[in-house]
């Protein structure tokens, strides 16, 4: 099967979702990384083509390849600092994203024998694909690779990872859902996947004091609304509640990037994320500060601000349906919106409001434009589109366009639904200003959920449980096959001409891989010992009379380039796998020269291939949109 690619019916809206978070960032990321930046810029532009390519993926092979390849390429900016704490972090990220893709894959396998299913495990594959679709959103309980990778990325790819990267799983969601009429009890399911996933992840936020995690949980909870829309239409068909779900992802692209930007710019500035030692942001940067309020406006749902109108959409859509469940539904609901409000206002107050700084440093007397001109873009985008909602209009699928605009008219400025939700906000914002005050004179924002309800501390016990015998069994396996690989050897050693030049490569490779394993799970233990014992009985002696065969010289030499080439690539991965605070310059200059070498030229031509796809977009932006 090979690739194939296409416009679908979301490929527009989700362009425009994704750009203008990507565009900001790279912007940002001139004045915020200082190191290694050719390595950062040339996986931050592969990450974003394998972004954009994925709208366009025609078929499940496709979207795969560059599913898996998305994951891949965004790896490395995450643990650009190489500090122990980005290992860390990366290591969630990746193992959640595989075993994300390993869902998928499952599922379009078993589609193979779907026919042969009947009832309800016909949807067997699809719920497969569909945990491992909120695996990449960051649902309840998979969030916790969010909290992780935040907080060590560097902020440009924090602002990605949030605003753009996590929407790929919402819509592989989309992707899913339009292939086969689903039955309620699914629906049902990721409602209440919904509405835990919000509810969580915003009591969690309001007890961080680090910015970047509180900012993580509120991604968690953000997509929560984004889920809750989509539960309803897989639940009742209804496509308001799907136009709810779009805006409000593209609303939380918008301004959860720029509040990651903020974020940067105050550690830049404060040289910490701890939200209680920093103080005077608003005199000392009055218009960044005046952006970072545009944007903590936008994710309160502020009205005037985009946040409101996708809000507004998705409340609108649970009062449709008055029932005891959706009541329920409804009142979690509004105590995540009072939740939004406080912890984000709580930022706000704490580190421009106050008047002692907290710590002492120089203090830059203006901003550089590369950090408020990123900011700029994405506020003018949050009050733009809180004012004119119609604008909305433009970005969804034509055959959504017609429900949009009664839906986007009534939200108007003034007109009725604005005016409802506006007194509904009225008591949402007293009530949160009062809990804020509150709050921080009792101190109760300093207090931590009980352990059992960390669900790190679950997965922790499973990978303990489960995870690290199965790394034994895979690794006696292993074994098994190298013992196999002597009995057969020795049986037949003198059969093949070359194989003495290929055993010894072989052992070379082993011995390569093993005394430096990139380990993601396993310690050292008495085991690998014995394997290291056994390793080599499967290699036979060299034979001291060579045979001078051409074939076999080239095959060898071939052999060896390529085994030189995996020796500078294994060093590589084993310098960016490494949890040590210091790293060997004698593994890392074999990276550091791939990158040196040819890294002007890969970025050449990923600047040529960006600013095609953007030709390419714009030339699909006016043959769409009048």
């Amino acid at each position: 099967m090979l690739l194939s690619f296409a416009g679908q019916s979301f490929t527009n809206f989700f362009l425009w979702l994704t750009i203008p978070p990507w565009l900001t960032a790279f912007i940002f990321s001139f004045r915020y990384i200082q190191k290694r930046i050719w390595e950062f810029r040339i996986f931050f532009l592969l990450t974003f083509l394998c972004n954009i390519l994925l709208f366009y993926a025609d078929n499940w092979f496709t979207f795969l390849t560059i599913y898996e390849s998305l994951t891949l390429c965004s790896l490395p900016i995450i643990f650009h600092d190489r500090s122990k704490n980005a290992i860390s972090g990366g290591k969630w990220y990746f193992f959640f994203s595989l075993l994300s893709g390993i869902l998928i894959l499952s599922s379009v396998l078993l589609r193979t024998v779907q026919s042969q299913w009947i009832g309800i495990y016909a949807y067997i594959p699809f719920f497969i694909a569909m945990v491992g679709f909120l695996i990449k959103c960051g649902a309840f309980p998979f969030h916790v690779w969010l909290p992780e990778a935040h907080p060590v990325a560097p902020t440009p790819a924090s602002a990605v990872l949030s605003g753009s990267i996590i929407k790929v799983g919402f819509y592989g969601l989309l992707f899913l859902s339009y292939e086969m009429e689903l039955p309620r009890i699914i629906g049902q399911v990721l409602l209440w996947t919904a509405v835990v996933t919000m509810f969580y992840g915003v009591i969690q936020a309001l007890l961080q004091s680090n910015i970047k995690k509180m900012l993580a949980f509120h991604s968690v909870s953000q997509m929560g609304y984004v889920l809750l829309g989509l539960s309803l239409f897989w639940i009742y068909r209804e496509e308001g509640a799907l136009i709810g779900s779009l805006t409000h992802a593209m609303n939380h692209a918008y301004f959860k990037s720029a509040l990651f930007i903020a974020s940067g710019i105050q550690y830049l500035s404060y040289h910490t994320l701890d939200m209680y030692q920093i103080k005077q942001f608003f005199i000392r940067y009055k218009i960044a500060a005046i952006l970072l309020l545009v944007a903590v406006l936008g994710i309160s749902g502020f009205p005037f601000f985009n946040g409101f109108v996708s809000k507004t959409i998705l409340h609108e859509e649970l009062l449709a349906h008055p029932n005891i469940v959706y009541q329920v539904v409804e009142t979690i609901f509004l105590l995540t919106a009072i939740g939004t409000l406080v912890s984000n206002t709580k930022w706000f107050y704490l580190s421009s409001m106050r008047k002692e700084p907290a710590i002492k440093t120089t203090f830059r007397q203006k901003p550089l434009l590369s950090e408020w001109i990123p900011l700029f873009i994405l506020g003018f985008l949050i009050v733009a589109l809180g004012i004119f909602p119609t604008l909305y209009e433009h970005f969804l699928p034509y055959p959504f366009q017609e429900e949009s605009h009664h839906l986007l008219e009534e939200i108007l400025p003034f007109h009725s639904s604005f005016k409802h939700s506006f007194s509904g906000f009225v008591y949402t914002f007293f009530a949160g200003i009062a809990f804020l005050y509150v709050g921080l004179q009792n101190h109760w924002f300093h207090h931590h959920l009980p352990s059992i309800l960390d669900i790190k501390l679950w997965w922790l016990v499973l990978i303990n449980q489960i995870m690290f015998p199965l790394f034994n069994l895979i690794q006696r396996g292993e074994l098994a096959l190298i013992k196999l690989y002597s009995y057969g050897s020795n049986r037949l050693g003198g059969m093949l001409l070359m194989d003495t030049f290929l055993e010894k490569k072989i052992a070379f490779f082993y011995h390569l891989c093993y005394i430096n394993p990139v380990r993601f799970c396993q310690t050292s233990s008495s085991f690998e010992a014995r394997f290291q014992e056994n390793l080599f009985i499967s290699i036979n002696p060299p034979v001291k009379d060579k045979n001078k065969n051409p074939a076999a010289e080239w095959f060898v030499g071939s052999e060896n380039s390529l085994l030189t080439g995996f020796r500078n690539f294994y060093n590589g991965i084993k310098c960016l796998f490494s949890i040590s605070h210091t790293i060997d310059n004698k593994d890392s200059q074999y990276y550091d020269k791939i990158l040196t070498l040819y890294g002007k030229i890969w970025i050449r031509w990923l600047i040529g291939i960006t600013v095609l796809l953007i030709l390419v977009f714009i030339l699909i932006v006016r043959k769409y949109i009048p």
